[in-house]
C-alpha cells in the first residue's frame, strides 16, 4: 500500500519533492500558507513534467496521473490530519521549522513518520519540538535541488529511531527510483554539501592563486574525476587504482593543499560586488544578455537526459 505523503512548502524544494511522491504513486498534499502560493508550486510541477513528456522520461498518462494525485492545501491541520509521512522543507530557520514540528506532532496520527529537508540543522535541536514517541519517528531526509530530477537523498540514521521506520523510509525512497544513503552522525551538511565545500575549496584556492581559470577547472572536473563518477564513487576509484598510489599522492599534495576554514575571498569579493552568479547575469561567469530560465531549462532538460542514461545502464 502506498503511503499518503504531506510536502510542506510548495517553493524550490518542495514542489520538486511534491512531484517526485506524485510520480512514485503516492498521494500527495502539498501545502503553501496560501492557496495562491500552492498553486504556483502546482503550475511549476506542471511545467517540469511537461519537460519530462518532451523528452520522454515519463509519458503523458503518467504526467496526468501524478498531477492528479496532488491536492493543494492552505489549513495544515487538512493536509496532515491522515499522512502517512510528513516531510517539511521550509526555509533553514530553527525557530520556524521547530514551531511547525510541534504543530505537526499535535496534528498528525500517531504513527504518523515526520522529515526535515533541511541542510544543515541539526536533528537534536529540531527535535526538542517533539514528544519522545514521535521523536522515534523523525528524520532528517535531505533532497537535492532539482528534487524531481536528482536521485540522491540523505536520510539521518542518529540512533533515535526505531529500525523499521528507517527501513520503510529507505525502500519508500527506492521505490520512487531515488538513491538514499544513510548518515550516523549528527554533523552540519550531512555529506554531499561537505564533500561539495572540499571541492570547491581547492578550486577557488588555485583561482586565487592563478594556477587555472574558473573554465578550465571546471572542465578538468567535468572531464577528469567527474566524468567517471557516474560509473565508480571515489572510494572504489581508489580500489581500482591500488591505496598504494593514492596515499604517495596523497602524502605528495596534501601539504600543499588549501586546509582553510573561512570561504575564499573570491566568495566574498562577488557579494560586496552583487556578482552572485545567474541570478544577478554575472559571477564567475559572465551571463549578461542571456535567457537565465532558459539556461536554466537547458540544464534541467540535459540532467533528465543524464538521468534516463543512468536508470538505463548504470545505477542499480
Amino acid at each position: 500500500m502506498k503511503q499518503k505523503i504531506a510536502v510542506l512548502g510548495a517553493g524550490t524544494m518542495g514542489h520538486g519533492i511534491a512531484a517526485s511522491f506524485a510520480m512514485g504513486g503516492h498521494q500527495v498534499n502539498l501545502y503553501s500558507r496560501s492557496m495562491e502560493s500552492a498553486a504556483r508550486g502546482f503550475q511549476q510541477i506542471r511545467e517540469d513534467l511537461d519537460v519530462m513528456v518532451s523528452l520522454e522520461y515519463i509519458s503523458p498518462a503518467e504526467e496526468e496521473s501524478a498531477l492528479g494525485s496532488i491536492s493543494l492545501h492552505a489549513d495544515l491541520g487538512r493536509a496532515v490530519m491522515d499522512r502517512d509521512y510528513v516531510i517539511e522543507s521550509l526555509p533553514e530557520d530553527l525557530e520556524l521549522k521547530t514551531e511547525f514540528l510541534r504543530k505537526l506532532d499535535a496534528l498528525c496520527p500517531e504513527h504518523t513518520i515526520l522529515a526535515s529537508n533541511t541542510s544543515s540543522l541539526k536533528l537534536d535541536q529540531m527535535g526538542k519540538a517533539l514528544s519522545p514517541e514521535r521523536l522515534k519517528r523523525f528524520v532528517i531526509n535531505h533532497w537535492f535541488n532539482p528534487a524531481h530530477i536528482v536521485p540522491l537523498v540523505e536520510l539521518s540514521d542518529y540512533g533515535n529511531n526505531d529500525r523499521e521506520v528507517l527501513e520503510e523510509i529507505y525502500a519508500m525512497h527506492i521505490d520512487l527510483g531515488k538513491q538514499p544513503v544513510y548518515v550516523y552522525k549528527d554533523i552540519p551538511g550531512m555529506l554531499a554539501n561537505r564533500l561539495q565545500q572540499a571541492v570547491l575549496r581547492e578550486i577557488f584556492s588555485l583561482m586565487e592563486k592563478g594556477v587555472a581559470t574558473a573554465e578550465d577547472l571546471d572542465r578538468t572536473m567535468q572531464y577528469g574525476p567527474g566524468f567517471r563518477y557516474p560509473l565508480a564513487g571515489p572510494v572504489r576509484i581508489v580500489d581500482y587504482g591500488g591505496s598504494d598510489v593514492w596515499c604517495v599522492e596523497a602524502g605528495n599534495l596534501l601539504p600543499d593543499m588549501d586546509d582553510s576554514h573561512e570561504p575564499n575571498p573570491l566568495f566574498q569579493q562577488r557579494l560586496e560586488t552583487g556578482e552572485l552568479g545567474l541570478k544577478t547575469g554575472k559571477g564567475f561567469y559572465d551571463f549578461c544578455g542571456q535567457d537565465a530560465a532558459g539556461i536554466r531549462a537547458r540544464f534541467n532538460e540535459d540532467m533528465i537526459r543524464q538521468l534516463k542514461l543512468s536508470k538505463e545502464f548504470f545505477m542499480k
